[in-house]
């Protein structure tokens, strides 16, 4: 892959699968999920009618998150999270990445849920209240909506809005001591999957 928003559409194809087989894998997991967040995001400032800064990023987030059970319907909850950059554009090291994630969360949330079980116990508060509770997993693939691709706004166009915008302040008169003026594009596409089949990917564009 040669665009971190590739690896969405591959996690998209080959996490629940991975998912399903590591959460039957791990002791005691109730439901587990990935979230998955790739951004590219562009920037620039003015100040008093001169160029400040301008940015371009481009970033990629991996979450994953495990419920597990314990004794007297106790739940424990575990969460892991890194920021994975363009590793994520090789496929192993995307795939090694949730593996680790799921075994660090997984860890996380048996020990929780073991503590709060012992809780339970020490306080009588033990219910036959399931410790889990599933629902319908959703599906669903919004896009981002939008007349320009954010990513083929240049750094030169953003510069020259605010740069234009600040100039402008600038000759409102005296009693406007101090502008600054920033203007930023962004496209962002957010993925989550849940153990249960759940499987949601929405785009959103600025």
């Amino acid at each position: 892959m040669t665009d971190l928003f590739e690896a969405v559409g591959f996690l998209k194809r080959s996490a629940p699968a991975e998912l399903a087989r590591l959460a039957k894998s791990g002791r005691d997991t109730l439901h587990a999920a990935i979230r998955f967040e790739v951004v590219f995001r562009r920037g620039a400032s003015a100040e008093n009618g001169s160029t400040r800064r301008s940015s371009e990023s481009e970033s990629a987030a991996l979450g994953l998150s495990v419920v597990a059970g314990a004794r007297g319907n106790a739940a424990g909850y575990g969460y892991s999270g890194i920021e994975i950059g363009h590793a994520a554009l090789k496929t192993s090291k995307l795939i090694d990445a949730v593996r680790g994630g799921f075994k660090a969360a997984h860890e996380r949330a048996r020990l929780n849920a073991s503590r709060n079980s012992a809780l339970m116990r020490e306080h009588g508060a033990a219910t036959g209240t399931p410790a889990w509770i599933p629902v319908t997993p959703a599906q669903a693939d919004v896009a981002a909506s939008y007349q320009r691709d954010p990513r083929s706004v240049t750094n030169a166009e953003i510069t020259d809005l605010t740069l234009d915008a600040s100039r402008a302040l600038s000759k409102l008169g005296h009693e406007l001591a101090f502008n600054v003026v920033s203007a930023f594009t962004e496209l962002r596409h957010e993925l989550f999957v849940g153990s249960d089949g759940a499987l949601i990917l929405q785009g959103f564009a600025v």
